[in-house]
């Protein structure tokens, strides 16, 4: 939604990172994680797709494969690398213990 939209829908405009996607949480404690873009979104999108908008669905499911998504790789980020949450840096001995942050 643009922010001339913000009026028709429950957004705090302060804390959106990036628009044009659905969230996959609401209310939650930190606020600004409501607006994170992650992949979590499309299983909501496939198991129920009746509870989307479909020009909006759409816009957000070119983001997702815009920003999660990249030629040659096996999966999808699970977080937006803009997000200052984001870290897609492996390393195996850091705290993750050899998982992956957000690739």
């Amino acid at each position: 939604a643009s922010r001339s939209e913000d009026s028709q829908y429950d957004i705090n405009p302060k804390l959106v990172n990036r628009r044009g996607i659905y969230k996959d949480v609401y209310k939650s404690q930190d606020g600004f994680t409501d607006y994170q873009l992650r992949c979590n979104l499309c299983v909501a999108m496939a198991y129920a797709p009746q509870l989307f908008n479909r020009e909006h669905a759409q816009i957000c499911l070119e983001n997702v494969a815009k920003i999660l998504m990249e030629p040659g790789c096996m999966g999808i980020k699970t977080l937006d690398p803009s997000d200052r949450q984001y870290n897609g840096d492996y390393i195996n001995s850091d705290m993750t213990h050899g998982w992956n942050y957000h690739q």
